[in-house]
């Protein structure tokens, strides 16, 4: 577990990030929850994206770790611009989880 959340929080895509995003949809405990919840808050764009859909596959809300029909809803994590602040918190409300503690501005 502690392999996969340092993997997920500094590997990059080509150097073990999409490795460790399969490997979440499969085992994700709740260490592997928060990283994936501090990814999509405060990550690159192209990371962020990524982990907003896998939380919502985690959370039995899509049936694929990229839900394509979700593509436009992801792609709101993209820009890390003060959208982003409002993608996480409806990203937090389907899942049921409280966004506060993710976002520094509250």
């Amino acid at each position: 577990t502690a392999a996969l959340v340092h993997a997920l929080e500094h590997g990059t895509f080509g150097d073990g990030l999409s490795e460790a995003i399969d490997l979440a949809a499969e085992h994700h405990p709740p260490e592997v929850i928060e990283a994936l919840l501090r990814g999509a808050a405060r990550g690159s764009g192209d990371r962020a994206v990524h982990f907003a859909a896998l939380l919502l596959f985690v959370h039995g809300k899509t049936s694929a770790p990229f839900d394509w029909a979700e593509r436009p809803f992801f792609l709101r994590f993209a820009d890390g611009g003060p959208g982003r602040d409002e993608a996480f918190r409806d990203l937090c409300a389907r899942l049921g989880v409280e966004p506060a503690r993710h976002l520094t501005s509250g």
